[in-house]
């Protein structure tokens, strides 16, 4: 073959390999048969002009771990009956759906029953209105239902929502108040079609959900007396859910409605208990001006190990929260304090979002099971080394200081024009809170701007890892560039082979380096596995597995997500979860592929350097060293390998992940061979 033949044909493979990658748009997201999004309404009425809802997240109920769920009783209940929120939020993950070892998934009916049982005692011991309670579907509680209404979708039956008959994926909340409205929104973007774990780890939004928001949200505006608060809240971080088929991304859709916050769960406590971001996007304005906006993002740790709960409470617009974790208290319920207003410059921004509007007036939430005797705000200067300029009591709206299961919100009138700076963590405020127990109770010291500057917020990596990055996009950039590595390692060798393979001295007129991506081309068997083998992981099914349940259907994997039958229609569906199986597909072209192409490169490369001392009749124990170091580094590879298929075997059943081929068996073929071949006998 002449090289402006085989010039043309690596060329054409190149077209091919990267026309793939152009054709796998996020469209193929698909999720089921009836793509379309379902609304539950619901309306309250709330005294006064301050309410406040409580969230708890990432409950896992298991029959191993049974406290979890008792705990629900013994701690939420005697809170609730405190705290008497206006919602209950319960954002997902509710139980576990594992097995003991923790290394297989599927939904177990006990788990629900003990939830729904719990439930009906928290209902009943607290006092709180059950249709005051909404849950929604977390990851773990998709895991392995092939569709809403299956016989494993225990959701549909033991959940609070359906047994008040709430089957949607957004739930649409009005707390109306004597002078305004807040507006809470819930959003499921649990997976339509539940792929068992690992993959099913991003939330998946539709199209419909977000012209739901666009079109319903923007008429509500309009036509209503005034633009409502609005508060989001669901399951994933932003950070953790996919863009919509479409290309939507909630990022967008909150700016351009001007939602004040979107809170959530999933990543647990023991990434961080403050895992809070604020997202600023431009968006288009009228006369094509550019606009900024912002909201912010609250991820709640997890009851499962650390009990956390939130309060989160709207005044008058000014949104602020506190997370606690719940434990046992002889007393009773211990004392919790959250300042309404002002609000937190740290993890709230009123300026931005147009809400930055100087109030004489000075709120605070007092929850306590004992009786409350004093109430008092002080106010630091930081710039005078936290010195108190100011100290403020505090009554109690309902009009009484002794405050005993009576409206909790106390109240004080300040001159907070003399509070304006523009260093926006100059002025901080703690409320201190006396018990009829002789016990001070205090709220955090946080900064303050009665103008409604947010602080500058630190950059701390972690956070932004967890939050600021959209993983979407990273595993499309990982994806890729890794392949396009492996791409340009087995054709670049090759063409510069085809130029050189009539010189027999080349091994040692070449850079050592040239030489040792050439060797690795050299031999046409090895090379045509290895082209072979990444056509394979780019076009055909990596492995085969029971991806919904132990007893379903035996599904396979690709390059672009699950295909699967819809357990409904029988019909097959492709790219289920494309971005869900970056936890199976990273790990193992980062850590079994391209390091076995770069070994076996080294392979070829070490032979021809052994041949080369051996015609100058010499040779240096460095060469067996050499090997040696290669066969080592081979091992770990192999041990990685072997590593990642039990745990899918694990996870997706040993039979059918065993029964594919290139996952398990191609990279210790190929290893097998490649050393074989460079034996020097």
């Amino acid at each position: 073959m002449s090289s402006r033949a085989l010039f043309f044909r690596l060329l054409h493979l190149l077209i091919l390999i990267f026309s793939f990658a152009l054709s796998s748009p996020s469209s193929l997201l698909i999720r089921g048969e009836a793509d379309h999004a379902t609304v539950a309404r619901e309306t309250f009425q709330v005294d006064g002009d301050v309410a406040w809802i409580m969230q708890i997240s990432d409950l896992h109920l298991s029959k191993y771990y049974p406290e979890r769920a008792s705990d629900l009783a013994t701690l939420l209940a005697p809170a609730l009956g405190v705290i008497r929120p206006a919602l209950l939020l319960i954002t997902g993950d509710i139980t576990d759906a594992k097995s003991k070892a923790q290394t297989s998934s599927r939904q177990d009916e006990s788990e629900w029953i003990a939830y729904r049982n719990v439930m009906n005692e928290v209902v009943l011991q607290s006092g709180i209105e059950r249709a005051r309670i909404f849950d929604i579907r977390g990851n773990h509680d998709k895991y392995g239902v092939p569709y809403v209404s299956h016989e494993l979708d225990f959701f549909s039956k033991y959940s609070v929502n359906a047994e008040l008959n709430r089957t949607a994926d957004i739930y649409s909340i009005s707390l109306v108040t004597n002078h305004t409205r807040y507006l809470f929104l819930g959003i499921d973007d649990s997976m339509q079609i539940g792929i068992r774990r690992p993959a099913n780890l991003f939330g998946h939004p539709i199209d419909e959900t977000v012209q739901f928001i666009n079109s319903d949200l923007q008429f509500d505006d309009k036509y209503k007396n005034s633009a409502a608060t609005k508060i989001a809240f669901g399951h994933f971080p932003l950070s953790f859910t996919a863009s919509t088929p479409k290309g939507e991304t909630y990022q967008i859709v909150f700016a351009n409605n001007s939602f004040s916050t979107y809170i959530c769960g999933h990543l647990h406590a023991k990434m961080s208990s403050k895992l809070w971001w604020l997202h600023k996007i431009t968006i288009d304005g009228i006369e094509e001006k550019k606009l900024l906006r912002s909201f912010w993002e609250w991820e709640l740790g997890d009851w499962k190990e650390n009990r956390f709960a939130r309060i989160l409470s709207i005044d008058k617009g000014a949104v602020s929260f506190t997370d606690f974790r719940l434990s046992n208290y002889k007393s009773g319920f211990d004392t919790r304090v959250l300042i309404t207003y002002p609000t937190d410059s740290r993890s709230m921004n009123l300026e931005e979002s147009g809400g930055a509007l100087i109030r004489n007036d000075i709120n605070a939430l007092i929850f306590s099971s004992q009786g409350v005797l004093n109430v008092t705000a002080r106010v630091f200067d930081s710039s005078r080394e936290f010195k108190v300029v100011e100290e403020i009591p505090l009554l109690s709206k309902s009009g009484h200081n002794l405050y005993q299961y009576q409206y909790p919100l106390f109240h004080a009138k300040w001159n907070a024009e003399s509070y304006t700076s523009d260093n926006p963590t100059r002025y901080w405020v703690q409320v201190f809170v006396s018990n009829s127990d002789g016990r001070e109770i205090s709220s955090e010291r946080r900064p303050f701007s009665v103008e409604g500057r947010g602080a500058i917020q630190s950059f701390h990596f972690f956070k932004y890892l967890l939050l600021g990055v959209r993983w979407e996009d990273v595993y499309s950039f990982l994806l890729w560039s890794n392949l396009g590595f492996l791409i340009l390692l087995l054709t670049i060798p090759k063409v510069m082979y085809h130029f050189v393979q009539r010189s027999v001295t080349y091994r040692s007129r070449y850079h050592p380096f040239i030489s040792y991506l050439i060797e690795g081309s050299r031999n046409k068997f090895i090379w045509f596995s290895m082209v072979t083998y990444l056509l394979w992981l780019i076009y055909m099914p990596w492995l085969w597995g029971y991806a919904m349940s132990e007893n379903g259907e035996i599904t396979p994997m690709y390059l672009s997500g699950w295909r699967i039958k819809n357990g409904k229609s029988l019909l097959e569906y492709g790219g289920i979860g494309k971005v869900d199986v970056m936890v199976i597909t990273l790990p193992f072209l980062y850590c079994v592929v391209a390091p076995m192409m770069l070994l076996i490169h080294g392979f070829f490369a070490q032979q021809g350097r052994v041949c080369l001392y051996e015609r100058e009749r010499c040779s240096p124990c460095s060469m067996k060293w050499g090997r040696k170091t290669l066969l080592a580094a081979s091992g770990l590879v192999c041990v990685m390998h072997f590593k990642i298929c039990l745990n899918l075997m694990l996870a997706y059943g040993f039979e059918p992940v065993a029964m594919s081929l290139a996952l398990p068996w191609g990279p210790p073929l190929l290893f097998i061979v490649s050393i074989y071949n460079t034996m020097i006998l």
